[in-house]
């Protein structure tokens, strides 16, 4: 553990394909029971995938404890994401705390390679992009579902190949998808008549993204 710190750095780097960062705080070590800090700096660059984060407290802490915590999304299903401790020469990554070098100082040794660190987190989509419909076709089954929804009411519109609006309602999406949130469609007109055989064209509008595609039902 530390003895006598009272300020630290964390720099990591992320992939910003699959991985988007929201906040870092503080995880409370070094701002210790006042829980004030002097000096704080936070830079989320999610666009080349950087964080960077100086956090420095009103008294010194010994021991060990958490020093910040991390909030993120994971941006796409299926890809493993990671986050690696980085030691780039870029300026903001020199000390923040030590204005002059001494003898006592310790200066950590040179990560030749980063050393990923796997992380395991649900899949937050922020858009329509990967929602899926199954079963499809739809084999005398009773409902399909729709899939991979953002956590908000979404209007669902079913039409045939002639472009006629054959069921519409807005719905209000559920946990318990394969990656999400999901709803149910139970294969049934506006007057709750069962679909015919044939193929359909269904709309998904959540008001700020769309969807499209088709449904094969199969009787």
């Amino acid at each position: 553990g530390a003895s006598n710190s009272w300020g630290g750095e964390l720099h990591l780097i992320f992939d910003p394909e699959v991985i988007e960062v929201d906040t870092v705080t503080s995880g409370g070590w070094i701002t210790g029971t006042s829980g004030d800090c002097i000096a704080e700096k936070v830079l989320i660059d999610n666009e080349s995938g950087k964080i960077d984060y100086i956090l420095g407290g009103s008294e010194t802490v010994s021991g060990g404890g958490v020093f910040a915590k991390v909030s993120l999304k994971v941006k796409k299903a299926g890809v493993k994401a990671c986050l690696s401790f980085d030691s780039g020469e870029d300026e903001n990554r020199n000390t923040q705390f030590i204005e002059e070098p001494s003898e006592d100082d310790y200066v950590l040794p040179t990560i030749e390679e980063p050393e990923p660190i796997e992380i395991f987190a649900p899949t937050i989509y922020n858009n329509l992009d990967s929602v899926i419909c199954y079963p499809n076709p739809a084999k005398n089954q009773s409902y399909v579902t729709f899939d991979n929804l953002l956590n908000k009411p979404i209007k669902l519109k079913i039409m045939n190949i002639a472009g006629e609006v054959v069921y519409e309602k807005e719905e209000t999406p559920i946990s318990g998808g394969i990656s999400g949130y999901c709803i149910k469609y139970y294969l049934k007109n506006n007057d709750n008549k069962d679909l015919s055989s044939g193929v359909y064209i269904y709309l998904l509008d959540d008001g700020s993204n769309k969807k499209h595609g088709k449904l094969g039902v199969v009787r």
